[in-house]
Order: structure tokens, then C-alpha cells, then sequence
């Protein structure tokens, strides 16, 4: 049987303030559900194409195809492995160049990796409501956790969106080397030594959040 909250309305505001009233612990999502890591990555992607395509003149397109299928291999990993979010970033910018036959000396690289840090850094925003929301969370007693990873960049991100003052905990998948959909939140829970009844899990991703969180309870 299915959990009795999991068939209440998903837009019904009392429900949802009723939740989160009643669990001490609020569990978050960090990307696309705090703030919109896809358009903010993909503004920072843009930048570093268009700086390939004026120095070697492949199309963007071609580059965006290319660098789209990298990406879908790469997240099959999950960053269960222990690398950094710059080790990542590293290998899809060389598997990129190499793919298309390009040249990747260590400064064309160097100048790629830190044009690509830079303007995302610069295009972080919170979420509409998102500060108001932890600050009155923190206020009322509640306990706020992040769980993502890799761990540089969320701790990067996290200082940049100036929550960090928020967050009492932050877990990630290459600290414990287990993917969200694959048993991050059982981990976390036993780390927190805390059951699934005293805490509500918000997430962006049917796949990665909502149905590993309702699986755990």
C-alpha cells in the first residue's frame, strides 16, 4: 500500500504546508529545484562552444551535438567515483576536442575550463521564494539538508546562492559513492540516524528524486 501523503493533491498548498510543518528534517535537491542549474549551465556551455568555434571554426550546432552525447554518457556515472565537478568538465572538454580532431593543448584547455567556472558562477540565481523559503524553515527549527553532489561544486554553489548559512548538512553521491537512484537516501538516513518518517524529501526529478525518496518512504 502506498503511502497515504503520496495520493494527496501535488498543487494542494495545505497539504504540502501541513507536510513540512510536521517533519523536522526538510531534505533538498540542490540543481533545477533550488536554483536552475540547466539554464545556468547551459549559459556557461554556450560560452565555452562559442570560444571553440571562433578558434577552429566548427559549427555550434555540430559542437552542441557532440557535446549533448557526452554528457548523457557521462551521467551514467552518476559522480558515484570520487572525481571533482572540474576532473568532469576536464574529460568532456578533451573527449569534445578529440572527437571533432581538434587540437587541446593544456592552456586552450585551461583557458576553456575557467571561462566555463566563470560565467557560471556569475549566472547563479536563486529561485523565486527560495531564500524566503530556508530562512523561515531555519527560523521554525527545521533541520535542512542537501543531498547531491559532487561535493566541490555544490559546496561552491551553495557559498555563490549565499544559503550556506541555511544548510545543516549536505550529502553527495561521490561521498558515499552511491548514486540518488541507487541508494543515496538509505545512507543518508542511517548517517542522520533518523527514520523516513521525520523527513520530506523535495525534488525536481521524477526519476532521481521523487521515486527513490517514495521507495524509502
Amino acid at each position: 500500500m502506498k503511502h497515504p501523503t503520496t495520493q494527496s493533491p501535488p498543487h494542494d498548498r495545505a497539504w504540502l504546508k501541513a507536510i513540512i510543518a510536521e517533519k523536522k528534517w526538510i531534505r533538498f535537491d540542490l540543481d533545477d529545484t533550488l536554483h536552475n542549474y540547466r539554464h545556468t549551465t547551459g549559459i556557461a556551455t554556450n560560452e565555452m562552444l562559442e570560444t571553440i568555434h571562433l578558434r577552429h571554426e566548427v559549427s555550434i550546432s555540430t559542437l552542441k551535438g557532440t557535446y549533448s552525447r557526452i554528457l548523457g554518457e557521462q551521467s551514467k556515472i552518476a559522480f558515484t567515483d570520487g572525481k571533482t565537478s572540474h576532473d568532469y568538465r576536464l574529460e568532456r572538454i578533451i573527449t569534445l576536442l578529440g572527437n571533432h580532431d581538434l587540437p587541446h593543448d593544456k592552456d586552450f584547455v585551461s583557458e576553456l575550463l575557467e571561462s566555463y567556472e566563470a560565467t557560471l558562477m556569475e549566472s547563479l540565481n536563486l529561485k523565486e521564494g527560495a531564500m524566503e523559503l530556508l530562512s523561515t524553515l531555519k527560523d521554525t527549527g527545521k533541520k535542512i539538508v542537501i543531498t547531491e553532489g559532487p561535493v566541490d561544486a555544490q559546496k561552491r554553489t551553495i557559498e555563490r546562492l549565499g544559503i550556506e548559512g541555511c544548510i545543516d548538512f549536505l550529502f553527495t553521491t561521490n561521498q558515499f559513492g552511491v548514486s540518488k537512484a541507487d541508494g543515496l537516501f538509505p545512507k543518508v538516513l542511517k548517517c542522520l540516524d533518523i527514520s523516513p518518517s521525520e523527513t520530506v524529501y523535495i525534488g525536481d526529478s521524477e526519476e532521481r528524486d521523487k521515486m527513490p525518496a517514495m521507495k524509502e518512504g
